[in-house]
């Protein structure tokens, strides 16, 4: 299996607050709460584009 290119550290209420679209990204990015490590691009990319509607 190969490895990922870029993988995301927080948890899970965090997660669910950016998933959920309920708090803007930069606040948790920023207090270190959301962090990445691979690709420094593409993390910060996913990290900042979460939110989704079911």
């Amino acid at each position: 299996m190969d490895s990922s290119d870029v993988t995301l550290h927080c948890d899970s209420m965090a997660f669910m607050d950016l998933t959920c679209g309920r708090i803007n990204p930069e606040g948790p990015i920023a207090a270190g709460q959301v962090t990445w490590s691979g690709d420094a691009e593409l993390g910060a990319h996913a990290a900042r584009n979460l939110r989704f509607t079911m």
